[in-house]
């Protein structure tokens, strides 16, 4: 199954002092998989809010508005 993402946010590496407050200050990537991976870290958190629900297993998020809707935001799910 191969759906578009729920949540998504994008920055440039290098703004100073930075538009966008997911933005981290650099990325470091990893090469050891077959693709390149970055981590995110918490600067994605910066722009949600995240309910866990233990007991059913569903995962949410709500976009904060933090940063311009042009950087980030949700794509609905049912």
């Amino acid at each position: 199954m191969n759906e578009a993402p729920i949540a998504s946010y994008t920055f440039t590496v290098g703004n100073t002092p930075p538009p966008n407050p997911l933005q981290p200050a650099q990325v470091i990537t990893s090469t050891k998989g077959k693709s390149a991976f970055v981590n995110t870290g918490r600067h994605f958190l910066r722009g949600f809010d995240v309910l866990y629900d233990a007991d059913g297993g569903f995962f949410g998020l709500k976009w904060t508005g933090a940063a311009d809707s042009a950087v980030g935001g949700l794509t609905p799910r049912h």
